[in-house]
C-alpha cells in the first residue's frame, strides 16, 4: 500500500508542476521572448523507477510458483528431506549365511532289465448250457429265458420264409426252435423260427 500512497503524491505534484508552468507560458505569451529562450524549452522529467525501495505489485503466476515450490519442499520434508552429496549410500547387506557345497555322487549303471513278453491269455473252453423249451413264447421273453441259462447270442428267423426282420421282438411268437430243447448250446448255437401273431402257425 505504501507505494501506492508515494505513486499518487508523485503524480498530483506532477500535476501540479505542469499547471504552473502552463501558467507560466499562458502569462509570458503576451510578451515576445526569444527563441532560445529556457521558458520554451522543453523540460525533461525523469519518472522514479521502482527499485528496491518500491516494491513490484504480486502477480497470480508468482503466487502459483511459490505455492508450487512450498509444497515441493514440504513433500521432501515428509519423504525423509534432502541427501546431502556427500552423505554416504549405505551399502548392500550382503548375507553371511554359509553355504553347504554340493556334491556330485555318481550313480550306478543300471543294469539293463529283461522284460518277458506278455503271453496272450489262453481262451478258456466255451459255457455250453442246456437249450431250454421256447416253443410258443413271444420272441423277447424266449430270448430272455435263453440269457438266464447264461448265452447271450440267439438268433431269430421268419418261419414263413419271406425273410422278414423282427423288430418288434414282442409281436413275435416262437413256432419251432433249433436244438430242441435239453440239447447243449453256445453262443450262437440256438436258433428261433417265429411269426407274428394272427399268422398260421400261431400257437
Amino acid at each position: 500500500m505504501q507505494w501506492l500512497i508515494k505513486r499518487n503524491k508523485w503524480a498530483v505534484s506532477e500535476r501540479e508542476a505542469e499547471a504552473k508552468r502552463q501558467a507560466a507560458l499562458a502569462t509570458r505569451a503576451e510578451t515576445p521572448v526569444g527563441l532560445n529562450s529556457a521558458e520554451l524549452r522543453p523540460k525533461v522529467v525523469w519518472a522514479p523507477l521502482y527499485f528496491s525501495g518500491v516494491p513490484k505489485p504480486p502477480t497470480w503466476e508468482g503466487s502459483v510458483a511459490a505455492v508450487a515450490v512450498l509444497i515441493g519442499i514440504v513433500g521432501l520434508a515428509v519423504s525423509g528431506g534432502f541427501r546431502s552429496s556427500d552423505e554416504p549410500v549405505p551399502a548392500l547387506e550382503l548375507s553371511t549365511t554359509s553355504r553347504v557345497p554340493l556334491t556330485y555322487v555318481p550313480t550306478s549303471s543300471a543294469e539293463p532289465t529283461t522284460v518277458a513278453a506278455a503271453t496272450p491269455p489262453t481262451s478258456s473252453a466255451p459255457t455250453l448250457v442246456p437249450m431250454p423249451d421256447v416253443v410258443c413264447m413271444n420272441l423277447q421273453d424266449a430270448q430272455d429265458l435263453i440269457q438266464k441259462y447264461g448265452v447271450f447270442y440267439s438268433r431269430s428267423a421268419d418261419a414263413t420264409g419271406q425273410g422278414r426282420m423282427q423288430i418288434y421282438d414282442r409281436n413275435w411268437v416262437v413256432v419251432r426252435q433249433d436244438p430242441e430243447a435239453g440239447v447243449l448250446i453256445g453262443e450262437g448255437d440256438a436258433l428261433l423260427y417265429v411269426v407274428k401273431y394272427g399268422e398260421p402257425g400261431d400257437c
